[in-house]
C-alpha cells in the first residue's frame, strides 16, 4: 500500500513545472505558490517520494497536509492522511501509533460511509495485528471488511480476504476452524478461473489437514496445488509442495514416493540456492532413510543437512538435525556418537527455546506498549476533545442564554397550544376509554360463549362416548355370549355414535376457525338444487331409518352467490336437524324461491317444534336450548351457531319460524347469481 494512492483521489490540473528543475525541487518551489487541495496535493506527492527513504520527513509533509485539510473540514482528505501517516508509523515499526492513526482513519470513513476506503484501513490493521501477535483483533479486522467485500459484491477482494482470514485463524493454533473458509475461498477461485488463488487455497487445505494428521486428505490437496503451478514462475512454491508430499508420503507409509518428491524439492532448491530449503530437505530424506534401516545413505543426507545448517546459523533446523543424527547412531548401537549429538541437540535446544521465550516476551511487551500507546493517544485525543467541548459550552452558553429568552417570549402561546391539545386528548382519551368498554363487552360476551361452547360439547360428547365405550366394552368381554345379528346391531351402534362425534367435532373445528378469523371464503355462482340433491343422498340412510320423507321443489339452475363448502355445511346440518327433532313418519319440505336480488331457501319439518322463550337466542350457543331427538339423538349442538355464522359469512339472513308440536321452518336468503364473481377473501 503506496501513498501514492493518495495522489489518485484529487482530480486536479498538472502543475506547471520546469524541465530544467529535478522533480521534487519543481514540488517544493511549486509548494511556494499553492493553497487549498492544491496544496496538499504537493504535500502528498513529497511525502510519497520520501515514504520510503525517510519516513519522518514525509511523516512532517502529512501532518501539514493534515492540518490544511482540517481547516476546510474536508473529512475524506483527513482520513486518508491519517491512513498513510499510520502506515509510515508502521514502516518505523511504531506499531502502537500506526494502530491508533488508522483507527482514526478508519472512524472517519465510517463517518463518511467510505466502503473501499474502510476496507483498506481494516486490512491495514489486520496485517498490524497479526505481526504482534493478537490474533483476535486481526480477525475481527478481516471479518469486518469481508462483510463488506460481500456488500459491494467483490468476489476477487472476497476470496483474498478469506485466504488472509485462514492464514490468521491458523497462526492463531486453530487449524480446524480454518476449514469452511478455505472451502470457501476455493469456490470463489474456482469461479473467478484464478489458477494461482485456487492453488494457494489448496496448499493451505493440504498443511490444515497435515496439521489435523488426515494425511491422505492433505496429501490429494497438495497434489492439486501442484497441477496449478508453474515450476518456471514459481519455483519455491513447487519446492515447498514437493517438499510436502514428500511428508505426507512418508506419513502413509510410501516411502519411494516419498523419495521422489524429496529429490524434485532438493533439485529445485539447488538450482535456486534456497539453502534453508536444502538444509530442511536432506533432513527429511535423511529421516526416512534412517527408519528404512538405510544407514549409510540416511548419514550422507543428515551431514549435508548439519554442514548447511551451521554454515548459515539455521539454529532450529541445526537442533532437528542434530536429533536425527543421535537417533541414527542409536539405531546402530553407535552409542557415543549418539550421546554427542544428543548433548548437542539439547544445548541448541535450550538456545531455542531461550529465543523463542524471548520473542514471546517481546511480542507480549509489544502488544502491551501497543496498548499503553493507544490507550496514551486516545487519553490525548479525548483531552483535545474534551478542549473542544469546554470551547462549544461556551457558545452554547450563549446560544441558550437567547434560546432561553425567546422561551419566555413564547411561554404563554406554548402554555395555550399545551392546553388546547389537552383537551383534545382528553378527548381522544374519552374515546380510547369508550373503544376499551365495548371491546370488554365483547371479550366478555366471547368468554361466555367460550364457556358454553365448551359446556356443549361436554354434554353432546358424553352421550355418543357412553354408546361408544358400553358396546365396545361388551363385544370386548362378552364377545361369544351374543349372536352375530346383535354384534352387528352392536357395530352399528358404535358407527352411529362415532359419525354423531365426527360430526359434532367438525363443525367444533369449522366454528373455531370462524370465530377467529382464519376461514378463507370462496365465493362462486353455485347450482342450489344440486348441493341440495348431494345433501340428501348423505342423509338418506337416516331419513330411512325414521321413515321420513324428503320433499324438493326447487327448480334447476336456482343460483346463488356462495362459497360452496361453506353452503354444503349449511344444508347439511339443517336437515340433519330437522331430521332429529321430526318423529317417524313425519316429513321435511325443502323449497327455494327466486327473486330479484337473492334467493329465499326454506326447509320445513313436522318435527316437535322450538318453544317461543329460545327462538330470539337459538342460534347462539346456549346449553340450555340443547335438548334429544325424537329417538334420542343428541342436540344441536353447534350446529345452528355455526350455520348462522356461515351464512353471515356469505352475506345472508336466517330466522325461524316454530310453534310447539307442530314443526319449525328455516328460512335462508342468500345472493343471488347476479353478483359478480370475486376471489378469496
Amino acid at each position: 500500500m503506496r501513498k501514492i494512492l493518495f495522489l489518485c483521489l484529487l482530480m486536479i490540473p498538472p502543475l506547471l513545472i520546469s524541465s530544467n528543475q529535478s522533480y521534487v525541487d519543481s514540488l517544493k518551489i511549486a509548494l511556494k505558490d499553492t493553497e487549498g487541495i492544491t496544496r496538499i496535493n504537493v504535500l502528498g506527492q513529497l511525502s510519497a517520494y520520501y515514504a520510503d527513504s525517510d519516513p519522518d520527513l514525509s511523516l512532517t509533509y502529512d501532518s501539514v497536509a493534515l492540518d490544511i485539510a482540517r481547516s476546510m473540514g474536508n473529512k475524506m482528505f483527513q482520513s486518508d492522511i491519517l491512513n498513510n501517516m499510520g502506515l509510515s508509523f508502521y514502516a518505523k515499526s511504531d506499531y502502537a501509533t500506526a494502530i491508533e492513526l488508522i483507527s482514526r482513519s478508519l472512524e472517519i470513513k465510517e463517518e463518511i460511509a467510505d466502503s473501499q476506503s474502510m476496507v483498506q484501513a481494516m486490512n491495514n490493521l489486520g496485517v498490524i495485528y497479526q505481526l504482534i501477535g493478537d490474533y483476535d483483533n486481526a480477525i475481527n479486522m478481516l471479518s469486518r471488511s469481508l462483510v463488506i467485500r460481500r456488500e459491494q459484491n467483490d468476489t476477487v477482494g472476497v476470496a483474498r480476504t478469506l485466504s488472509n482470514i485462514s492464514a490468521a485463524i491458523q497462526r492463531a493454533g486453530k487449524p480446524e476452524q480454518a476449514l469452511d473458509i478455505l472451502e470457501e475461498a476455493r469456490e470463489l477461485y474456482q469461479f473467478l478461473n484464478d489458477s494461482k488463488g485456487l492453488a494457494s487455497v489448496y496448499n493451505n487445505l493440504g498443511t490444515v489437514y497435515q496439521l489435523l494428521e488426515d494425511f491422505d486428505l492433505a496429501h490429494a490437496y497438495f497434489l492439486r496445488s501442484l497441477e496449478l503451478k508453474d515450476e518456471e514462475r514459481d519455483p519455491r512454491f513447487m519446492a515447498n509442495t514437493y517438499n510436502n508430499l514428500g511428508m505426507t508420503s512418508a506419513a502413509l507409509a510410501r516411502p519411494q514416493d516419498a523419495i521422489q518428491y524429496y529429490n524434485r524439492a532438493l533439485d529445485i532448491r539447488t538450482r535456486t540456492g534456497d539453502q534453508f530449503g536444502l538444509a530442511t530437505v536432506n533432513i527429511n530424506i535423511g529421516e526416512l532413510y534412517r527408519k528404512n534401516g538405510s544407514f549409510q545413505i540416511a548419514e550422507e543426507y543428515l551431514l549435508t543437512a548439519l554442514t548447511i545448517a551451521r554454515k548459515n546459523n539455521f539454529n532450529q533446523v541445526l537442533q532437528r538435525c542434530l536429533e536425527e543424527l543421535s537417533r541414527l547412531y542409536a539405531d546402530q548401537g553407535i552409542y557415543q556418537a549418539a550421546y554427542k549429538y544428543s548433548n548437542e541437540a539439547l544445548s541448541y535446544k535450550d538456545t531455542l527455546y531461550s529465543e523463542e521465550l524471548n520473542k514471546r516476551v517481546a511480542e507480549l511487551e509489544m502488544q502491551r506498549k501497543t496498548e499503553i500507546t493507544y490507550r496514551e493517544n486516545e487519553m490525548l485525543r479525548l483531552d483535545n476533545q474534551l478542549k473542544k467541548w469546554k470551547i462549544q459550552r461556551s457558545r452554547n452558553i450563549l446560544t441558550g442564554s437567547i434560546i432561553i429568552a425567546l422561551f419566555f417570549v413564547f411561554l404563554i402561546v406554548l402554555i395555550w397550544i399545551r392546553l388546547k391539545e389537552k383537551r383534545k386528548l382528553n378527548n381522544r382519551l374519552q374515546n380510547t376509554i369508550n373503544l376499551l368498554q365495548e371491546s370488554e363487552t365483547h371479550l366478555k360476551e366471547a368468554n361466555e360463549a367460550k364457556d358454553k361452547v365448551f359446556s356443549v360439547i361436554a354434554h353432546d360428547l358424553i352421550s355418543p362416548f357412553n354408546s361408544l365405550l358400553g358396546f365396545s366394552n361388551l363385544l370386548m368381554h362378552s364377545y361369544k355370549e351374543y349372536d352375530d345379528e346383535e354384534k352387528q346391531q352392536f357395530i352399528a351402534s358404535i358407527h352411529h355414535s362415532a359419525s354423531n362425534t365426527y360430526r359434532l367435532l367438525e363443525n367444533l373445528l369449522y366454528w373455531g376457525r370462524i370465530n377467529t378469523g382464519k376461514i378463507r371464503q370462496s365465493p362462486r355462482n353455485v347450482d342450489l338444487s344440486e348441493l341440495v340433491k348431494d345433501s340428501l343422498v348423505l342423509l338418506n340412510k337416516a331419513a330411512i331409518e325414521k321413515e321420513i320423507s324428503f320433499h324438493t321443489d326447487i327448480q334447476e339452475e336456482t343460483i346463488v352467490y356462495a362459497d360452496p363448502e361453506m353452503l354444503s355445511i349449511i344444508l347439511r346440518n339443517l336437515l340433519t336437524n330437522a331430521l332429529k327433532f321430526t318423529h317417524k313418519g313425519g316429513d321435511i319440505y325443502i323449497s327455494a324461491l327466486g327473486r330479484q336480488n337473492d334467493v329465499e331457501l326454506t326447509i320445513q319439518d313436522t318435527g316437535i317444534g322450538i318453544p317461543e322463550a329460545w327462538q330470539n337466542d337459538l342460534f347462539r350457543v346456549n346449553e340450555e336450548y340443547n335438548r334429544a331427538g325424537t329417538e334420542n339423538e343428541t342436540g344441536p349442538g353447534l350446529g345452528l351457531s355455526l350455520t348462522y355464522g356461515l351464512v353471515k359469512k356469505n352475506n345472508g339472513k336466517i330466522q325461524v319460524k316454530s310453534q310447539e308440536g307442530k314443526g319449525s321452518s328455516f328460512i335462508v336468503q342468500l345472493p343471488g347469481a347476479t353478483r359478480k364473481e370475486s376471489s378469496a377473501n
